[in-house]
């Protein structure tokens, strides 16, 4: 080896070794930014996943449209969220968003132009109570089906948000509309 290349690298090691590191217990709660210290929100979003929220969301309420697909009746999806789901006991309602007729699906293909597998486009909503007797709903789930090269396959959840809390009284008004 070379000197120079030896004297570079005790270099870089006595450089590396020569800076500070924050202290374990600093990493979770702290940030260091350009000598400022900024409380990490980490911490504020762990609260807001336990909130429960006092209504449910404009566009859930207004929704109420069904899927042209045969393979997603209402009877289908539930059973797909059932078995998606190990915390959902009972499924109180399932809505899906306004869409155009004809494009429920987008479609996805390879580069060769053959179909790969489509995805549901109109939004999807839930709200169900747990087998923790807490009532959750969720937002955007999204439906796929999966091409095999000579029909669609049966479909599942490729995309939801977060199960959010939901006072059970709301969840329950919902189930009444229907």
């Amino acid at each position: 080896m070379k000197k120079s290349t030896i004297i570079f690298c005790l270099c870089f090691v006595v450089i590396a070794m020569s800076i500070p590191m924050q202290s374990y217990s600093q990493l979770g709660t702290l940030k260091k930014l350009k000598n400022k210290v900024v409380p990490d929100k980490t911490k504020k979003n762990e609260t807001k996943k336990n909130e429960v929220k006092e209504e449910l969301p404009e566009r859930l309420l207004n929704a109420n449209y069904k899927f042209d697909d045969p393979e997603l009746t209402h009877e289908k999806i539930e059973k797909i969220l059932y078995k998606s789901w190990n915390n959902c006991d009972t499924i109180y309602t399932i809505r899906v968003q306004k869409f155009s007729p004809g494009k429920e699906y987008l479609l996805y293909k390879t580069d060769y132009g053959t179909p790969w597998y489509k995805d549901t486009r109109p939004a999807t909503f839930a709200v169900y109570i747990g087998k923790d007797s807490t009532c959750y709903y969720v937002e955007d789930i999204q439906f796929q089906r999966e091409y095999d090269g000579a029909e669609y396959g049966k479909p599942f959840i490729s995309f939801q948000r977060e199960h959010m809390k939901i006072k059970c009284e709301k969840a329950r008004e919902v189930k009444e509309e229907e």
